[in-house]
């Protein structure tokens, strides 16, 4: 749902004249965009973890710090 309004917007953004501030919204409805979809790819990922390796903790905790330090770095935004 909100990847959907997320891609909603940008398309608004992009509807508009674009003028210096017309580009500059159009930037950060894509980034926007790019920031919920990474998100609700860590969010569901973590779920999927905590499933998967609900019988080792050792893994689930190596799992876990590799997807963290994926997403806090922003290794999505090159990507994207």
């Amino acid at each position: 749902m909100e990847v959907e309004l997320a891609k909603q917007a940008e398309k608004d953004v992009k509807n508009k004249e674009q003028t210096p501030q017309g580009k500059i919204e159009e930037h950060r409805a894509r980034r926007r965009a790019k920031t919920i979809t990474a998100t609700e790819i860590y969010r569901n990922e973590l779920k999927a973890n905590a499933e998967k390796y609900k019988n080792d903790k050792e893994m689930l905790k190596w799992v876990n710090e590799d997807l963290e330090d994926w997403y806090k770095k922003g290794d999505w935004e090159r990507i994207i």
